[in-house]
């Protein structure tokens, strides 16, 4: 029986249509694309018709099907599978190679070597080979005609040129002994062109700032990239700098400056295609400086007698990065009058003292550097008196006393100093101006002798309190001023 060429039609697809007069397999349509670079990977798609055979009329018995393709010796095969075009007609099927020197699924009759047989039948020329795959499992047709869609994924190889690709059908318990058996059509060119790498064009710098990482997406390296694969397909990647560290993702790359550094540093940019052709450039990467704030750790809390100095080397607890220790400034303040403080900026020597005064108290210090940026710490101070009393000479008092608060006016905390003739239970209770209770200082047993406590006025509102003191024997009250 005669067979009519496939007739090719469209610019990028080549379509191909046989009719014959009644046959088991014909190829109606090879949809192929007519170019593809070296290394990229193509895909075809054949219609195939299915009818019965005009002599042995419809077999709806399961067979293995058997696809050959003709393809150059350094191109491969990736997948090949099937799928029915109407309902009822063979498939879906996936299918497996077929060694040249194994038998079909369906041994016994003519042709169990494919390979063997269509290199005989059509032999390839110089530079090609037949690749035969075979169906998973076995498949029936219900119809009188029917169609198949066959989808082959391939992948050029390295070789340029043209080339004719061949595409061949049967079943495995078919041979060649009747055309209409099987079908194949050896004529569907495809020029396949030289993959040149990737060229990456001149590189602009480019701007971070200081201590702040920058992503920088895939697509910001398209516009330098030149090559024939889309640019959403090449691989990229980035070699880190000096002082630059680089993290890639999914869609870019971030960035990172080390830390408080700037100035210029050296990055490579690479892009790969799919064929591992790849091309690498330098570009500059400048890091912009910007002034870091200064910062001051002070300790928490120091304690000094009143009849002492305490001095601090605020060059020690306060750091720039930028300015050098001599180009600091400071400036200072205290919830206390009678903390005094004396500063020496050659030498970043800070001195306190608190002649007179017993308790606690807080002092404020503020770092400025040379551009005006500043930091703020504070230091609770404990200052103790000279003597291990308040307010002794060495006797017992002669009697109950309640002194007045130093200092009053506060901010915010004071010293209460009271005298006990003899021992027993003790409790000093603060008052508002609403005479309701709002802290109780003292509640326990003390000795007779001369003792001392602190209100700290901290968590209070400005105004006038009471403080009374109260014992089995003795009962004052007197007022304070708390001032914020």
């Amino acid at each position: 029986m005669k067979k009519k060429f496939l007739n090719k039609i469209g610019i990028v697809f080549a379509f191909v249509s046989l009719l014959t007069l009644s046959s088991c397999f014909t190829f109606i349509s090879i949809n192929q694309p007519n170019s593809a670079m070296t290394g990229e990977q193509i895909s075809s798609r054949l219609l195939i018709r299915t009818e019965p055979d005009p002599f042995w009329q419809l077999d709806k018995s399961a067979h293995y099907a058997i696809i050959g393709l003709l393809i150059p010796t350094d191109w491969s095969v990736d997948s090949v599978y099937y799928e029915p075009g109407d309902p009822g007609d063979i498939g879906p099927n996936q299918c497996a190679y077929l060694p040249p020197d194994s038998s079909d699924a369906e041994p016994g009759g003519q042709v169990d070597y494919w390979t063997d047989s269509l290199n005989v039948h059509f032999p390839p020329p110089e530079g090609m080979h037949w690749v035969v795959y075979q169906s998973l499992s076995k498949d029936s047709t219900k119809l009188d005609t029917g169609y198949v869609n066959l989808f082959i994924k391939m992948t050029v190889g390295h070789t340029s040129g043209t080339f004719n690709i061949g595409y061949f059908v049967s079943d495995a318990a078919l041979d060649f002994s009747q055309e209409n058996w099987y079908t194949v059509n050896l004529d569907n060119p495809i020029e396949v062109l030289k993959n040149q790498p990737p060229k990456i064009d001149s590189l602009t710098a480019v701007q971070l700032t200081e201590d702040t990482p920058v992503f920088f997406p895939f697509k910001s390296w398209y516009a330098f990239v030149l090559d024939e694969t889309p640019d959403s397909l090449l691989d990229y990647s980035m070699l880190p700098g000096k002082h630059l560290t680089v993290v890639k993702n999914d869609s870019g790359f971030i960035i990172t400056p080390s830390e408080n550094w700037f100035g210029t540093d050296t990055l490579q940019l690479i892009v790969t295609d799919p064929n591992s052709l790849a091309d690498t450039a330098s570009f500059c990467a400048m890091v912009i400086a910007v002034n870091d704030t200064p910062s001051i750790d002070l300790p928490q809390k120091i304690s000094f007698r009143n009849d002492s100095t305490y001095s601090l080397n605020l060059w020690s607890y306060a750091t720039d990065v930028e300015d050098a220790d001599s180009l600091l400034s400071f400036l200072f303040g205290s919830d206390s009058d009678s903390l005094f403080w004396e500063f020496n900026s050659r030498l970043g020597k800070l001195e306190l003292s608190a002649p007179n005064f017993n308790g606690e108290c807080h002092f404020f210090i503020k770092v400025i550097d040379s551009e005006g940026a500043s930091a703020s710490d504070t230091v609770l101070i404990k200052i103790e008196p000279a003597t291990g009393m308040a307010f002794s000479n060495g006797e017992l008092p002669a009697k109950y006393e309640l002194l007045q608060n130093f200092p009053n006016p506060f901010n915010s905390t004071t010293s209460i100093h009271f005298a006990l003739k003899k021992a027993g239970m003790v409790k000093i209770e603060i008052y508002n101006n609403l005479g309701q209770k709002v802290s109780t200082l003292l509640n326990s047993k003390k000795n007779a002798g001369y003792h001392q406590v602190f209100f700290h006025g901290k968590n209070f509102p400005s105004g006038v309190y009471f403080y009374e003191i109260k014992t089995n024997d003795f009962r004052q009250v007197k007022k304070m001023l708390l001032l914020k």
